[in-house]
């Protein structure tokens, strides 16, 4: 080693030994913190700058001039390396092994170390008490080396001996001192207050569960009257029921009671007319006997009264012939036998002629519905003679079928316009008619009577036409199968009567031309109600091209007349009876011209006479049958945006004069009974629209979502009407009848009213609409009194 290095680590050497003895000074002077941190930075030999830094603050802190400091003294990387490598040979290696980790203990305090310094210029590090359980074994801690002290000078530094070095001792740690015996006294006053902590727990809760029963008696006594109160409502609601159920019944045995009031009634019209036939037929058969050889066969006489074995015309036989010579025997009477005394007009006997009298206006499928409401009364005909004719006695075997044919040509024969006593058939034939067409003509009355009606339709004469429609429609009433065999026959040279139906829909019965053509219009409109009045299923198919929306806005025109109008709406009524021609008539869509339609129209409060109640009262008897009879219907009529604001509007529409027009004074009281008569039909209807199925009708939604131009404030409107008809009195102009027949719809109103307005809004209602004098309210006394009448019985 050279003789400059030597000298370097002398110096450094020197540096170390100055730098401890100031150290040991400052520790005098200053506090044991900070010498502390200058010895912890001297154990790095590595780090020269920093002992050097700390070396010169220890200097300036104690105020004492650095006479040997060394501004030159600087250590490269090269030259700290090469003193680590010497210092490291120089001292041995007493470093111990690196101690295991210990167990942490969870303590706020930290473990500091505590140094020490020695006498002789040496450090001890002593480690605080930790608390363990095992004692920590004493290690020798080597004596860190001399730190280097620089020279000022730089001759050779003469080595100084080192005092030996002192270990170390670390004391051991204490052991733990033992958890402390709990004594009996203790245990035993421990015991004690677990046993009155138990004690206490017990009387809380005793003292809890008595005041929730204090609590409920205080509220069962409170709910007595709440109580009290609901089973007198509840009850007050089921005598209500149990009368609604009452009235109902008793509604409808009086309307049975009128229906068959209705049916003897007709029963004796029918009757009436059917003598006044045979009178007729009688009369007619009454003939000299110099013309009674010159007939033609054997035509049967028209018996007396229908069999009740009917059968179908054929209408590929002539008239002139008889079924029943092809159906039985010919029974020959003998010259010889006995003529029997006449007998009184209409009176036979059943047992031995089998006759029973059937009502030629019922059809086979529809027997048992009355047609009152469709044909009119037969008046006595004027052509009738006032002295009894001879009445010659015809005997009908038994078992011998009706002849249909011999019929058809008597009501061809006979049957008459609404104002002339002569024929249709007398009519038709003095028609003038061009040359080129006479053969048609005459062919046409002989086979085909459509081709009549073809034929007519192509000059335009139309007065003809009305009368072979109204021969038709009368036709189709009187005979049960002829509307079938008008529906199923086959055309060859298109003349088809529906299509000619169709063709004069179209061409003549627009707005414009149908107050020219009422005659016209009226016989169409009346033969389309006689196809439909008795089709089959299997004819239904030829009737659907009336459901065509084209022909139904034709005759729905709100420039149509009232009668016309509330004709087409009792046609579709009757087509709506039908299954299949009611689904072709209100499809399932959501937007139906025909029903807006029919919607504005009874909504339109120009048309407030006698013919535009009527025109409404058909409408609402096609949606009462419509929804009635097939649920899907019912579907698509509640999903219209328009039918039920609609029955809304034309409530308001009934009851605003009732309640605000002061000319409601004057109206007479048939004209109130027809207003009160369709406020019922009207709120029955809508009534059966929401409740109707399953599911109920949100009907705030569907007055919310009404169309606002035709339907401008119709919540408002509601909440009014609906109001008065549930809140209010009954106007006090009417009569007893009429007011009792306006209290009757009040559960109905009640029942709508509750859907749309409910809480203090109804209150509002109520207290607006109420009479001042009303005293609905029942005291505790009263109801007490009234619920031991009711537990006590009639008795």
């Amino acid at each position: 080693m050279s003789l400059k290095i030597w000298s370097r680590l002398s110096r450094a050497m020197d540096w170390r030994m100055r730098l401890m003895s100031a150290v040991w000074r400052f520790s005098d002077e200053s506090s044991l913190d900070d010498s502390a941190v200058v010895l912890a930075a001297l154990r790095d030999l590595r780090d020269r700058r920093l002992a050097r830094r700390l070396f010169r603050r220890a200097f300036k802190l104690m105020d004492i001039d650095d006479e040997y400091g060394d501004d030159e003294f600087i250590l490269d990387a090269n030259m700290a390396a090469q003193l680590d490598t010497l210092e490291k040979s120089y001292f041995p290696e007493l470093e111990p092994p690196p101690p295991k980790r210990l167990r942490t203990v969870d303590s706020l305090d930290e473990d500091l170390p505590e140094i020490s310094i020695d006498v002789n210029g040496s450090y001890a590090v002593r480690a605080s008490a930790v608390s363990s359980e095992r004692p920590v074994v004493p290690k020798a801690v080597p004596r860190p080396p001399q730190p280097r002290v620089p020279s000022t000078s730089r001759a050779i530094p003469i080595p100084r001996p080192q005092p030996p070095r002192k270990p170390i001792v670390v004391p051991p740690r204490p052991p733990p001192a033992p958890p402390p015996a709990i004594s009996a006294a203790a245990q035993a006053e421990l015991e004690e207050l677990r046993r009155q902590v138990a004690e206490l727990s017990r009387e809380k809760d005793g003292y809890k569960a008595e005041a929730n029963a204090a609590k409920e008696a205080k509220w069962a006594t409170q709910g007595e009257v709440a109580n009290l109160r609901r089973g007198m409502e509840k009850t007050t609601r089921n005598h209500a029921e149990q009368l609604v159920k009452l009235k109902r019944a008793k509604d409808e045995s009086e309307a049975k009671q009128i229906a068959i009031q209705k049916e003897m009634q007709a029963e004796m019209e029918r009757l009436k007319a059917q003598r006044t036939f045979r009178d007729m037929e009688n009369s007619s058969r009454k003939v000299p006997s110099s013309v009674r050889a010159k007939r033609i066969g054997n035509i049967p006489a028209t018996p007396a009264a229908p069999s009740s074995q009917r059968r179908g015309w054929n209408p590929e036989q002539t008239p002139l012939r008889g079924r029943a010579a092809q159906d039985s025997p010919c029974v020959r009477f003998s010259p010889d036998r006995t003529k029997k005394p006449p007998k009184l007009l209409g009176f036979q006997n059943a047992s031995k002629t089998q006759v029973i009298l059937q009502n030629p206006f019922q059809g086979r499928s529809r027997s048992n519905r009355s047609r009152t409401c469709l044909w009119p009364k037969v008046p006595p005909t004027s052509n009738v003679p006032t002295t009894p004719a001879t009445i010659e006695e015809h005997i009908i075997p038994s078992g011998e079928p009706f002849n249909w044919k011999a019929e058809l040509t008597r009501l061809v024969l006979t049957l008459g316009p609404r104002q002339s006593s002569s024929s249709i058939f007398k009519h038709l034939s003095a028609l003038p008619i061009p040359p080129e067409l006479s053969e048609a003509y005459s062919d046409a009355t002989t086979r085909v009577l459509d081709a009549i009606a073809t034929v007519i339709a192509s000059i335009k004469q139309f007065d003809a036409l009305a009368l072979l429609l109204r021969l038709l429609s009368g036709l189709s009433r009187l005979l049960p199968t002829f509307s079938t065999a008008l529906l199923n026959a086959t055309t060859t040279k298109g003349d088809d009567m529906l299509e000619l139906l169709r063709l004069l829909i179209h061409e003549h019965l627009t707005p414009t031309k149908s107050l020219d053509l009422p005659d016209l219009a009226r016989e169409v409109l009346g033969l389309m109600e006689g196809l439909c009045w008795d089709c089959q299923d299997e004819s239904t198919q030829r009737l659907s091209m009336f459901c065509d929306f084209k022909i139904l806005m034709v005759l729905l025109d709100t420039a149509q007349p009232a009668w016309l109008l509330s004709h087409v709406i009792r046609f579709l009524a009757q087509m709506a009876t039908h299954a299949k021609l009611a689904h072709k008539l209100v499809p399932d869509a959501s937007i139906l011209p025909h029903i807006e339609r029919l919607c504005l129209l009874l909504i339109d409060k120009s048309r407030s006479d006698i013919e535009g109640l009527s025109t409404k009262k058909s409408i609402l008897r096609f949606f009462s049958v419509a929804c009635v009879a097939h649920t899907d219907i019912h579907t698509a009529l509640v999903g219209s945006p328009s039918v039920i604001p609609s029955l809304v509007a034309f409530c308001s529409h009934l009851t605003s004069p009732f309640w605000e027009d002061p000319e409601c004074f004057s109206f007479t009281v048939e004209r109130n009974n027809d207003i009160i008569h369709l406020m019922g039909q009207t709120l029955f209807l809508l009534h059966y629209l929401v409740f109707g199925l399953d599911a109920e009708v949100n009907l705030r939604q569907k007055l919310h979502d009404a169309p606002s131009r035709p339907f401008n404030g119709i919540s408002h409107i509601f909440m009014v009407s609906f109001g008065r008809m549930s809140c209010g009195d009954p106007p006090h102009f009417l009569n007893q009848a009429q007011k009792r027949e306006v209290e009757s719809l009040s559960d109905l109103a009640q029942d709508l009213l509750d859907l749309v307005v409910d809480g203090p809004e109804l209150d509002n209602i109520w207290a607006a609409l109420a009479s001042a004098d009303t005293t609905d309210a029942i005291t505790v006394d009263d109801a007490v009194d009234m619920e031991a009448k009711l537990k006590a019985g009639p008795g």
